[in-house]
Parts: C-alpha cells; structure tokens; sequence
C-alpha cells in the first residue's frame, strides 16, 4: 500500500545532490562502499528501471525499510540518478537482503521524454 509522501520527505530528497549522468560503475562502486555490495543491479526492459538486490554488511543489518530506503536515494543520487521516494520501491529487507526497483529519472521526465542514457 502508497502513502502519502510529506514535505519533509521531499525537501530531504531535494536536499540530496545529484551528481554527474546516471552511471551504473558509479552506482556499483557507492553502493560497495556504503555497505550494500549489489548481487544483482540490472536496467529493465526498455531502460526505464532498475532492478536491484543488495546484501547488506553486518554494519547495516540494524537499519529498518525506511532507513534503508533513504540510503539508497541518497547513492542513487550521488550517482547521477536523479530520483526520490517516488521512484524508488524498497520491496523485500531481511538481515541478508535489500530487494527493490528504481525508475531511473524522475516519473515526469519518463513520461515526458523517456529514459535518460545510464552510462554502463
């Protein structure tokens, strides 16, 4: 079930730089190092979304869903993604596991535009 997302939530995501061109090296490389080495990241279908699992270190097994999530907008972001609670879907977390999926850009710009160019 979708909530609702709240100011504070969106001036947080606004708060998160986005840097450089999507990039899923970059992407690998941040998620490695922020504790939630990626066993499997891979582009969807027409290149609008990414499918991700994620093992998580022993220093992250305390975080719940929604730390968690604000973990991995925030790499996302870091790494050219430029997207927030909206497209971002944290599904399955486990002390093993992060399963999710991500839009790649804003919904709007999906939309409007389609996907951007993700650099390998």
């Amino acid at each position: 079930m979708s909530r609702q997302i709240t100011d504070q939530e969106l001036a947080w995501t606004e708060s998160q730089p986005v840097i450089g061109n999507p990039c899923m090296t970059r992407l690998r490389v941040a998620l490695t190092k922020s504790g939630l080495p990626p066993v499997e990241l891979a582009m969807e279908g027409d290149g609008e979304g990414l499918r991700f699992r994620l093992r998580r270190t022993a220093g992250l097994v305390e975080l719940d869903r929604e730390h968690v999530l604000r973990l991995l907008i925030s790499i996302m972001r870091r790494a050219g993604f430029a997207v927030g609670y909206s497209e971002v879907a944290v599904v399955g977390v486990d002390d093993e596991f992060v399963d999710g999926f991500s839009y790649v850009a804003p919904l709007s710009q999906l939309f409007y535009y389609g996907p951007p160019l993700v650099e390998p």
